[in-house]
């Protein structure tokens, strides 16, 4: 950056030096000279140590350098301090008795114009004044000022005048009042007592015990305020505190803005503590959440960003973007985002709302009114708009309810208890109440009427005469009456010509008169002709009739000649149609299956080769004797002889001795074959079902019986009382029994018995129920259980050792694993129960018992069927971070100056080591040695001697810490504030000298020294923050700052700083004195390097 060294200002003080013998009104020897440094955009110079040089000319331009100095001195905001002669006197021969220029120069770069140097009002023509020749007359009016008086002075009037206000900054101002402190540059105290404006350009412009305490801070009036961050404001009121920057309290009391941005106008208690946060009034609200706002009501609470609270009482906005517009006890949850609420809560009937984008209304009816003559109306939009812009757009639609515009009286509508059915419709009971019916008619119509409902249309020609009223006029133009007109309608008189009507099939016998003339080509008696239509001596040829299926026996006589040529007898003749005595032969007739054992006589003489008797003669067909019994050879009759399916039980007489080797049954038995439970225990002979007798995998659960396996049919072969079969990969073998007091154990996977060894079990325990639905098992264990081998157990315990306890199930349904409430006697259980999973889950649980508010969580997995579970802390999403970061979880940030040097990792990091920016990271500077100065070379800074003007630099002459345990008593009206105590030496005096002891510091020479401290507290009590003091030779020089804020880290919560550089004399006694902010409790001091203090010489 380029550097105009344009000096927008420049002061020149004259100091008077005092002699010792008497008091001289000689030309002044030393100035004060003041400036503020800004660049070409008329912005101040970074802050930082510089090298600024002055010169002192006999002219304007060219001429002599009468007197030069350079200073190697702090300039912050710009401004510069300096005293002209500080260093090395004045030469004699500048006396002042004309006029002097200055030329300022820094950094070694060109000077700016020369200032004209205005020490004439000094020009004194008598270095020495008779005493007593100033008198009043010669002093100007208000020309003596409180810096014009001793200290001394300063004390005396203290107790009798106003005159204890201190404006020890440079151009800093204090109207009147008393006590009053303005330490700072250009800060101004207007007036107040006890007021304290102590940073650059702060302003406090009365009240009482305010304070202004960094830089462009405001504090009006009111009592006990502190703004302590920069450009913060207080208009008022009593206890308040701004320490965001750029924060406001207008007024009202123990209120709070404590982010950026943030504000309170008014209030009690109030804590506006989020960045762009503000509370316009009320008592003990909280905007926490950035950009969020409350207006005003009392203990109501917003964490969420963008949220805002109305008013009302002890309602919450957590989620962002929500807005509760007042009521009691409303609370919009932190997954509750962009929700709008109002609960109309007259009692203790808080509400939670958990949902995003809603709108509630609690306890309290929702009005849509009007007054203007026009009925509104509640909109409901459809989403077939999805983009941003106006709203409604032409594409966006909408259903509304709405009033109608005149009502008889007002009702309430009330909907039913359920969703209702498909096709169902809301009907209403007539008082309001709707409930789902059954829909009216709807689809097609039928009857008299065509179409679809709620339209339908009367069907064609449904309307006859009876629908027509006797005296309807109506014109038969108009009707379409085909096929409706029938006899009755017509009169027997009437003259109706034949062409207007159509009689298509409605003439009938009955219409016709037996003497009617009527062609036969005028009728159509298809199918109408019937036998009584013709006379018994009617001449019909044959060929006229269609008598297909129609001629029956009746209509053959017994004497007619009918060849049976002309006859389709098929199936049709019967043993009825066959005389006794009929010659037909047995090839005219087909006769199969007709011929039963009634139609041959007993007699009859029928060869057997005539007949196929097949399966057809039976016990009944032969007479006894008959037939001869034949032998059967051996084997003769073979499976072939023996038609399938034809043995049966009854086949086989009880005492058959059929050889199995005589049945073929290869996989022909299945259980089709055997009825429910038909092989019992009682079917099988005792030891007769081996091993070898079953086929493998053969016999399953099903094929058994219940209970029908016992030990009887199982081939005991060897065995043994006591001995126990096991699977040894290959087959079920017998383990004889082992000897008494001998335990089952396995050696080499195989079981086998052995002596026990180490400990016993002893229990009381009892087995109850059978496991049924009715009986569920259960297991008492007493209340005396002990494990001897490991450990005495004194309540009641289930222990399994090396072993897993395993609950199944075989029907899907999972079992729980429940603990009964602490009574005992109580229904109520918790229980675990197992999901529906895809893999197996085994978790290690964590080795200790957690801390209160941790919860449990995967610490590493193996991402398939096993976890390790450890105790964390739980972070629930939208809750708000502290400590040292701010916003919400999952994405807090770090928060403003929480990052300190202890939070840094050090490395090879020594002491005094600094840190700098590269230009891609902060890197390790290594500490210089004593006396050099930090200066900047090839664009970084740089450790190196002072040069120039034989400056000595600014060098640490004292370092020390607290180590002891202090306390300070609380900060009440008469409590005198304690000396802070530094018995940790780190960096011993080598210009002055201290006292471990007292914390004393003794300057060793006259100069400029940069004093510096910093004290904590570790009381956790919010406002408890430390002030310390300057105290020089007894009196209190600089007052610092405390400053209490939860947003820093625990142990810069609640803190006290004090940074000047003050002009001391060879043997001055410097000490510390530290009062407590809290007017009621007292703090305790941290024992570790944060409470230091350093003294640093120029």
């Amino acid at each position: 950056m380029r550097i105009n060294y344009l000096f927008l200002s420049v002061f020149i003080l004259i100091v008077i030096l005092s002699s010792g013998r008497q008091a001289y009104s000689q030309v002044p020897r030393s100035f004060s000279i003041q400036g503020v440094i800004t660049d070409s955009g008329s912005k101040t110079i970074p802050d930082g140590v510089y090298t600024i040089t002055l010169r002192l000319y006999d002219k304007l331009i060219g001429g002599n350098i009468v007197y030069s100095e350079e200073y190697t001195t702090p300039v912050f905001k710009g401004l510069f301090n300096l005293t002209l002669g500080a260093k090395s006197p004045l030469p004699p021969s500048i006396v002042f008795d004309k006029q002097y220029f200055v030329g300022i120069s820094y950094n070694g770069n060109s000077e700016i114009a020369r200032i004209p140097f205005s020490s004439v009002p000094y020009s004194i023509m008598a270095e020495t004044v008779p005493d007593g020749s100033i008198t009043s007359n010669k002093i100007a009016d208000g020309s003596i000022t409180l810096d014009k008086l001793s200290p001394e002075l300063r004390n005396d009037k203290k107790g009798s005048t106003t005159l204890a206000n201190s404006a020890t900054g440079a151009l800093a101002f204090i109207g009147g009042g008393d006590f009053n402190v303005a330490s700072g540059n250009y800060s101004s105290i207007v007036g107040g007592y006890s007021n304290k404006a102590q940073a650059n350009y702060s302003i406090a412009a009365g009240g009482n015990s305010n304070i202004a305490s960094s830089v462009y801070t405001t504090v009006s009036g009111g009592y006990s305020n502190v703004a302590s961050a920069q450009s913060a404001a207080i208009g008022g009121g009593s206890n308040n505190i701004a320490n965001g920057p750029y924060s406001m309290v207008g007024g009202g009391s123990t209120n709070k803005s404590q982010n950026q941005y943030s504000g309170v106008s008014s209030g009690l208690s109030n804590t506006s503590s989020s960045s762009y946060s503000y509370i316009g009034g009320g008592s003990s609200n909280t905007a926490g959440g950035n950009y969020s706002g409350i207006l005003g009501g009392y203990s109501n609470y917003i964490s969420g960003m963008y949220g805002s609270i109305v008013g009302g009482y002890d309602n919450a906005v957590t989620g962002d973007y929500s807005v509760v517009v007042g009521g009691n006890g409303l609370t919009l949850n932190g997954d509750a985002d962009r929700t709008f609420g109002f609960l109309a809560n007259s009692g203790s009937r808080s509400m939670t709302i958990n949902t995003p984008k809603v709108a509630v209304f609690g306890n309290t009816d929702l009005w849509i009114a009007s007054n203007d003559g026009t009925a509104r109306a509640l909109k409901l939009f459809s989403n077939n708009m999805n983009a941003s812009g106006a709203y409604p757009s032409t594409v966006s639609k909408n259903v509304a309810i709405k009033a109608p515009d005149s009502l008889l009286s007002d009702y309430t509508l009330i909907l039913p208890i359920n969703s209702g059915s498909t096709g169902q419709v809301l009907t209403t009971n007539g008082s309001g109440e709707l409930s789902w019916s059954a829909a009216g008619a709807s689809g097609s119509a039928g009857g008299d009427l065509t179409g679809t409902y709620p339209n339908p249309q009367i069907a064609s020609g449904v309307i006859i005469n009876s629908d027509i009223n006797a005296s309807a006029a109506i014109d038969y133009s108009k009707l379409n009456l085909a096929g409706s007109i029938v006899n009755a309608d017509v009169s027997s008189t009437a003259a109706i010509a034949y062409s207007k009507l159509d009689l298509s099939s409605s003439i009938v016998n009955a219409d016709v008169s037996g003497t009617a003339a009527i062609a036969y080509s005028k009728l159509n008696l298809t199918s109408s002709i019937v036998n009584a239509d013709v006379s018994g001596t009617a001449a019909i040829a044959y060929s006229k009739l269609n008598l297909t299926s129609s001629i029956v026996n009746a209509d053959v006589s017994g004497t007619a000649a009918i060849a049976y040529s002309k006859l389709d007898l098929s199936n049709s003749i019967v043993n009825a149609d066959v005389s006794g005595t009929a010659a037909i032969a047995y090839s005219k007739l087909n006769l199969s299956s007709s011929i039963v054992n009634a139609d041959v006589s007993p007699t009859a003489a029928i060869a057997y080769s005539k007949l196929n008797l097949t399966n057809s003669i039976v016990t009944g067909d032969l007479t006894s004797g008959s037939v001869v019994t034949a032998t059967l050879g051996d084997s003769s009759v073979t499976s072939l002889k023996i038609e399938d399916g034809t043995i049966v039980n009854a086949d086989v007489s009880p005492t058959a001795a059929i050889a199995y080797s005589k049945l073929a049954l290869s996989n022909s038995i299945v259980s089709g074959d055997l009825t429910t439970n038909a092989v019992t225990t009682g079917a099988i002979t005792d030891s007769a079902v081996t091993g070898s007798k079953i086929l493998t995998g053969a016999v399953e659960t099903g094929h058994l019986a219940n209970n029908s396996v016992n030990g009887a049919k199982i081939a005991m072969g060897s065995d043994a009382t006591g001995d126990i079969m096991y699977y040894d990969g290959t087959d079920y073998v017998r383990l004889p029994a082992g000897s008494n007091t001998n335990v089952l154990t396995l050696a080499s996977g195989i079981p086998s018995w052995a002596a026990a060894s180490g400990g016993t079990v002893t229990t009381n325990s009892t087995l109850t129920g059978n496991g049924t639905g009715g009986s569920p098992l259960g297991i008492n264990l007493g209340n005396s259980n002990t494990w001897t081998a490991n450990q005495t157990f004194s309540g009641t315990f289930l222990i399994t050792a090396n072993a897993r306890i395993a609950m199944t199930n075989s029907d899907n349904n999972s079992r729980d694993l429940r603990i009964q409430e602490p009574s005992g006697t109580g229904s109520q259980y918790i229980g675990i129960r197992c999901p529906s999973v895809t893999n197996n889950g085994n978790y290690l649980w964590p080795s200790a018992v957690g801390s209160v508010g941790q919860a449990m969580i995967i610490s590493s997995t193996n991402g398939v069927d096993s976890a390790n579970l450890s105790w964390g802390t739980f972070l629930a999403s939208g809750s708000s971070a502290g400590g040292d970061l701010t916003g919400t979880y999952p994405n807090p940030t770090i928060a403003d100056n929480a990052v300190t040097g202890a939070k840094i990792a050090m490395g090879s990091d020594a002491t005094g080591d600094i840190m700098y920016y590269n230009g891609t990271d902060y890197t390790r500077r290594a500490i210089g040695s004593t006396g050099d100065v930090l200066t900047v070379s090839g664009g970084v800074p740089t450790w190196a001697p002072p040069s120039g003007g034989g400056g000595g630099g600014l060098a640490v002459d004292l370092l020390a810490t607290k180590t002891s345990a202090q306390s300070l008593p609380n900060g009440g009206s008469g409590v005198t504030p304690d000396d802070l105590l530094f018995d940790n030496v780190v960096t011993s005096p080598t210009v002055g000298s201290y006292n471990s002891g007292t914390s004393v510091y003794t300057a060793g020479s006259t100069g400029l020294y940069m004093i510096t401290v910093n004290v904590t507290s570790s009381t956790a009590t919010v406002a408890s923050a430390p002030v310390p003091q300057l105290v020089v030779n007894g009196t209190t020089v600089v007052y610092g700052v405390g400053v209490s804020s939860t947003n820093f880290q625990t142990n810069f919560a609640h803190r006290g700083e004090l940074t000047t550089v003050v002009s001391l004399t060879a043997g001055d006694l410097v000490k510390i004195k530290c009062a407590n902010q809290n007017t009621t409790n007292t703090t305790a001091i941290s024992t570790d390097a944060t409470t230091r203090i350093s003294i640093m010489k120029f």
